[in-house]
């Protein structure tokens, strides 16, 4: 079983980062490689993967904003934010990863047989088409669509499962609109957070 992890602070992330260095910078490389020639990650981005994209992504490990054991679909995955840095560090996850762009889909699945990842899945295609089992979680980096996100949690989650969100504190206000419910948050950067959030009735499939 997974020991429990906390990701809760910058601190804490830099600490697992260094527990999991190796197959971390791996994984940088590769996306640097393949990023000079698939848009992977914007051109600013590539300069700070580790700053702005791979720390932040380590919040998700935390075992209390993810129970050990859980399995869950990571939403417009692109170049492996949070998917592939959530897989490296908790291999007790399911984890299916999700892009509408082959040659995303292409990077996701030759980086995870590298690492070998066994736990990982790639499907490639639209969320509208995405058929699968009830999840336990949601992440999503790059989706700046609550609303839609709030609508496909409402058809992929378990009844306790979570939708976890990369959003600005400000993005509080539209919860409450969705009536989404934090259940718990952490801050990932100036004013931005990884909240986890979850949908009352979710199998009201209306």
């Amino acid at each position: 079983m997974t020991e429990a992890l906390n990701a809760r602070t910058e601190a804490d992330r830099r600490e697992l980062y260094s527990r999991f260095k190796e197959p971390l910078d791996f994984y940088l490389e590769r996306l640097r490689q393949w990023n000079r020639v698939v848009n992977l990650v914007s051109r600013q981005a590539d300069a700070r993967l580790l700053e702005e994209l791979l720390l932040p992504s380590l919040a998700c490990a935390d075992t209390g904003m993810l129970p050990v054991g859980s399995q869950g679909v990571d939403l417009g995955s692109g170049g492996g934010f949070p998917g592939i840095v959530l897989a490296i560090v908790r291999p007790d996850l399911q984890l299916q990863l999700t892009d509408s762009i082959q040659k995303k889909c292409s990077f996701l699945k030759q980086v995870s047989q590298e690492l070998r990842l066994s736990q990982v899945s790639v499907i490639c295609g639209r969320v509208a088409e995405l058929q699968t089992e009830a999840q336990d979680f949601i992440t999503a980096r790059h989706f700046g669509d609550t609303e839609l996100l709030f609508q496909i949690g409402k058809q992929l989650l378990a009844d306790s499962g979570r939708l976890l969100l990369f959003k600005p504190d400000s993005e509080v206000t539209e919860f409450q609109r969705l009536g989404l419910i934090p259940v718990d948050q952490i801050g990932v950067g100036p004013e931005r957070s990884l909240f986890a959030l979850s949908i009352p009735c979710v199998d009201d499939l209306s």
